[in-house]
């Protein structure tokens, strides 16, 4: 499920970016009215995708190499564009034909906490797709790096290092990328096991409960003074709010399965603006299990310290548009538990299928 990419893929998925931003007839407004739109943008809009479509490419090539798997390379209206499969055609012998299957290619990245659509753009997809079965695949870019500095490898400025001999673009690491499929699922997949994240809902981080570098009690036992104790040994046997840190609940998403015994800890801290950041932790007595059928399952281990916060991601987390969304980590445990199938079998029969 990986593939390393030739400098010539990486110039065709330039060329593309390129060939769009010098269309006359494509509008390159941005989202804020009369905002303009450089080829840095187009850039970051076009490349990254049109190179994870031909990474999607070679790996169902070398799945079935009876078939020929097109990608849209073709400068098109938007309105053209709009509801068009990420695979337009399939070419077997000399016979070049429509795809079987929908198939839609996106770009994940190791940051992204949710993998899911909009509302608008699911109902675009099952309009287009004529009731043909539709697949998502999901791949991420891995870039090697010798530097601790991430930006260096960012795939404009190794491209720019390429074909340039200017030493400005010499801390950027040498051109390579290679390709990987992170996640694939059906549709089915996406209405059984997804959530509906409405306008005006919040984005959570899905990295909750995390271990905490200073623990919270002395060697001798005796606790920190950071940390209150607020609520000693409790016995989770079901259903419990977890906070968020202005300290109210979120009533659709935050109510977590715990089993084990805990102490939980408070750290109330006064806020710039007016307020308190109420910050929680859970000191685990015994081996705690916390889970949430949106978030998945957190394990914690006995005689260390957690988070204990509902926490939002970004600094503007209240959602503009109606998503569905599963969680990363959710998904993994779907995958694991045989409730939606591995990578490697969808993506073998979606090569076989097209």
């Amino acid at each position: 499920m990986e593939y390393e990419f030739t400098n010539e893929e990486i110039n065709e998925a330039v060329s593309f970016a390129v060939n769009y931003f010098l269309d006359p007839r494509k509008k390159l407004s941005g989202r804020t009215v009369g905002e303009p739109r450089g080829l840095g943008a187009i850039m970051d809009d076009f490349f990254l995708g049109k190179l994870i479509e031909i990474g999607v490419r070679r790996i169902l090539e070398g799945l079935n190499d009876k078939k020929k798997y097109i990608l849209d390379f073709e400068i098109k209206s938007t309105s053209k564009v709009k509801g068009d499969p990420d695979i337009l055609a399939i070419i077997e012998g000399e016979t070049e034909r429509p795809p079987n299957l929908f198939v839609e290619i996106k770009a994940t990245f190791q940051s992204y906490h949710w993998i899911g659509m909009k509302f608008s753009q699911l109902k675009t997809i099952r309009e287009s797709s004529k009731k043909k079965p539709i697949f998502f695949i999901f791949a991420s870019i891995i870039v090697e790096s010798a530097s601790n500095n991430p930006r260096t490898t960012d795939l404009l400025g190794m491209y720019l290092k390429s074909i340039t001999d200017s030493p400005l673009f010499e801390p950027f690491e040498d051109l390579n990328a290679r390709f990987k499929i992170d996640f694939i699922h059906t549709i089915e997949d996406l209405d059984s096991f997804g959530t509906d994240f409405l306008e005006g809902n919040l984005t959570y981080n899905t990295n909750l409960f995390e271990p905490l570098k200073i623990q919270i009690k002395n060697k001798d036992g005796s606790t920190r003074k950071d940390f209150e104790l607020f609520k000693p040994h409790n016995d989770f046997k079901g259903d419990f709010k977890i906070l968020r840190k202005d300290n109210t609940p979120d009533n659709d998403f935050g109510i977590f399965n715990i089993n084990g015994t805990g102490d939980i800890y408070l750290n109330k801290r006064s806020l710039k603006a007016g307020g308190y950041s109420y910050n929680y932790y859970i000191y685990a007595l015994k081996n705690v299990s916390i889970s949430n059928g949106i978030f998945g399952t957190y394990s914690l281990e006995k005689e260390k310290g957690y988070k204990f916060n509902l926490t939002t991601l970004g600094s503007s987390p209240k959602l503009k548009d109606n998503n569905k969304w599963m969680a990363k980590r959710r998904l993994k445990e779907l995958i694991e538990e045989g409730k939606i199938a591995k990578p490697e079998i969808l993506m073998r029969r979606i090569a076989n299928e097209l």
